[in-house]
């Protein structure tokens, strides 16, 4: 009984999406203590409203003009209570105006998130009237709008103190996102197909798609090695945190048979800079 409570209460908060909230939001707490700066609690809930708006959008527009024969489970949610959800988004953005507005410790961040949301806002503009031209850039974008969202408050603040181990952690945690999405499209290939969803799979056979993940997991992680061999002593723990959430994103993909606990290992793995907070 408990454990089908437990099972439920997981595939509806996967299903919202919260699980990768969790980890954008470890993701920032990884990026503030790299650069040694302590965050406003309103400035992470500003992240987490953010990208749970992202990502809920994107789902949104996937079943916009989708057949819902055969929807998964996410999107059948967002197909069946898109009108809570978007009346969900636009309090979001409310309640995030409202902490831009009246917070003045979250002012600094005001002209760099409207310039990256400017940049979503173009991306959904391109995958709305333009999606066969761009959908197989979906996971390099969204990679690159990922990293950029949790590094950007603890960049700024730290603006002067950017180095190029600093820039190294970065790339290695864009890699690392980007790799997630490109095996999550490998995992949802023919799924992807069927309702014309549009991935980095599309212009890729199945052999190169699966070359592809498995390329993009031997340079990170053999990159990630040389780095904690070559780094200051203080930076060998973050890049190993990196590492441990390649190797598990290797481990679920080369030997996991059962692509839905794959891809909820794969997500929780990004949750793990909140070890940090041991140290």
């Amino acid at each position: 009984m408990n454990q089908g409570i437990f099972h439920r209460l997981w595939s509806l908060f996967s299903i919202l999406s919260l699980d990768v909230v969790v980890g954008a939001l470890a993701g920032m707490y990884f990026f503030g203590n790299v650069w040694d700066v302590v965050l406003a609690p309103e400035i992470y809930l500003l992240l987490g409203l953010a990208v749970w708006s992202v990502y809920t959008g994107d789902h949104l527009l996937d079943v916009r003009h989708a057949s819902p024969m055969g929807f998964v489970s996410r999107h059948e949610f967002h197909r069946k209570y898109w009108k809570v959800l978007v009346l969900l988004m636009i309090v979001g953005v409310i309640v995030a105006l409202g902490i831009l507005i009246s917070v003045p410790k979250t002012h600094f961040i005001i002209p760099y998130g409207l310039g990256l949301g400017l940049l979503i806002g173009i991306w959904y503009l391109l995958l709305t009237f333009k999606k066969d031209q761009v959908a197989h850039f979906k996971e390099f974008i969204t990679a690159f709008v990922y990293t950029l969202g949790i590094a950007l408050a603890p960049c700024v603040l730290a603006l002067e103190d950017i180095q190029l181990v600093h820039i190294s952690l970065i790339l290695g945690y864009f890699l690392i996102a980007f790799a997630n999405l490109v095996i999550l499209s490998y995992f949802d290939r023919s799924y992807d197909d069927v309702h014309a969803f549009g991935s980095i799979g599309a212009r890729l056979s199945e052999a190169q798609h699966k070359n592809l993940c498995f390329g993009l997991l031997y340079v990170i992680i053999g990159g990630l090695i040389v780095a904690m061999m070559v780094v200051f002593s203080y930076y060998r723990l973050f890049f190993g945190i990196l590492l441990l959430i390649a190797v598990i994103h290797f481990r679920q993909f080369s030997a996991s048979k059962e692509k839905n606990h794959a891809r909820a290992v794969m997500e929780i793995s990004f949750s793990l800079p909140w070890l940090l907070c041991l140290f």
